[in-house]
């Protein structure tokens, strides 16, 4: 069991009225919630280095659409799931918004201190 958790962006989706969570996103996002809630697991996320790390910059841009919004981003929209859909304290989300692959949802995360290598290597 572990309270600390990274959700990597998995796209977005364009809609008329600006972007959304791709399904995989959602998955991603809901299979936290349910990690989350576990009985076993939800004592672990009491502790004060507990975190979930939402991930991903502007998704979209593999698909040649142009960037229209700095709130267009995969991380920020993962948070706001878990806020909004599972009621998950902010003062548990970490976001990495800056990104625009994998790898680099990691470099950044590392580069800004919200993810230490160390914390995995169990």
């Amino acid at each position: 069991m572990s309270n600390k958790v990274m959700i990597l962006g998995a796209g977005m989706e364009r809609m008329d009225d600006g972007v959304q969570l791709s399904e995989l996103g959602v998955d991603r996002a809901s299979r936290f919630l349910e990690y989350y809630y576990d009985d076993d697991n939800r004592a672990a996320f009491n502790s004060h280095d507990a975190f979930v790390l939402c991930t991903g910059g502007y998704g979209l841009i593999t698909s040649r659409i142009r960037e229209t919004g700095a709130h267009e981003r995969e991380g920020l929209l993962t948070a706001d799931y878990l806020m909004n859909v599972g009621n998950i304290p902010a003062k548990l989300i970490l976001v990495e918004s800056e990104s625009t692959s994998t790898l680099t949802n990691f470099t950044s995360s590392i580069r800004k201190n919200s993810l230490n290598p160390a914390d995995f290597n169990k």
